[in-house]
């Protein structure tokens, strides 16, 4: 279900990214952390809708910023300060 993708998201990304820290991510290791299964051209589209859905909803409620150019995502997870 979609509104559990942002949270799926947010847990794997906070064991990688520290508080105010910025990472650079690809959008197959985004997709990774949300479905087990590959890639393919026929659920490509549909992952990537899903996917930029769930980084709207990390932005606005989870405090992320989230920025998307040429295939990959800017993410930074927020300060402890600005919690």
């Amino acid at each position: 279900e979609l509104t559990s993708v942002p949270y799926i998201l947010h847990q794997a990304l906070c064991s990688t990214v520290f508080f105010g820290e910025t990472r650079v991510f690809s959008e197959a290791t985004l997709s990774r952390y949300i479905w087990p299964s590959p890639i393919t051209s026929s659920n490509k589209k549909d992952r990537k809708k899903v996917l930029k859905k769930a980084m709207e909803t990390l932005t606005i409620n989870m405090c992320w910023k989230c920025a998307y150019s040429a295939g990959q995502w800017t993410l930074t997870r927020p300060s402890v300060m600005s919690l």
